[in-house]
């Protein structure tokens, strides 16, 4: 089993990373420790609601269900630079259907900030099937992060259908592609690449919790692009 160091730049300054020499690499199952340390280390960081709510490492339990659900499908990628062979980034998908259970969370004693964050992804998986009467089965896009050196770099734009066969994915009876996202980077990249706003958390939740995001959006928003588009 080969494990990658994760890019030391999340840390301390270390050579530059060169984005043209980054690989796609499939996930497996066996990355999951990494890339959830990655999202505890890194995309903690930067997510705009466990930004506002100061949430690192309690958010780690949400990280591993949603890292090990998405794993065991073939759609994620790592991330790494050839030079180094440093992780310095990665994208996990999954399969969604419309009777899928809510996160399990029950029984865990979890910081109300990570319950919060759950409770938004599981209002808004409902509401996407509510507002897709004839949406049964879909790619869902969980959590896409790439190391701050390497950010603006085009490789989120080259990671956001890498690797998916559309006319594949279309004769297993996927019909399309779903994503919340919480940052407007996020949320402006998926418009361009033809996704259409569905649904999103009411603006009162964030007033009456006092949640004020750091980078201008205003609420985690559901996106739906037709396998068809």
């Amino acid at each position: 089993m080969h494990y990658y160091r994760i890019a030391t730049r999340l840390f301390s300054s270390q050579r530059a990373l060169d984005a043209g020499r980054v690989e796609f690499v499939q996930a497996t199952p066996a990355d999951l420790p990494q890339i959830v340390d990655m999202c505890v280390e890194g995309f903690s960081a930067i997510e705009p609601h466990l930004k506002a709510w100061k949430i690192g490492k309690e958010a780690r339990p949400l990280f591993e269900l949603i890292g090990a659900n998405a794993l065991k499908h073939r759609f994620s990628y790592k991330l790494i630079e050839q030079d180094s062979q440093e992780l310095v980034g990665f994208r996990l998908f999954s399969l969604g259907r419309r009777d899928d259970p809510e996160l399990q969370l029950d029984g865990m004693k979890l910081h109300p900030g990570v319950l919060g964050l759950a409770g938004m992804l599981d209002y808004l998986k409902k509401e996407s099937f509510a507002q897709l009467p004839h949406i049964n089965k879909l790619i869902r896009r969980e959590i896409t992060f790439v190391v701050p050196e390497l950010q603006r770099k085009g490789i989120a734009n080259r990671l956001a259908h890498h690797g998916l066969d559309f006319p594949s994915l279309k004769a297993d009876g996927v019909q399309g592609l779903i994503s919340e996202a919480s940052s407007l980077a996020n949320q402006e990249l998926l418009r361009k690449k033809g996704y259409r706003l569905i649904a999103q958390v009411p603006q009162s939740y964030y007033d009456r919790h006092g949640i004020k995001l750091h980078d201008g959006t205003t609420t985690i928003k559901a996106y739906f692009k037709d396998i068809e588009d």
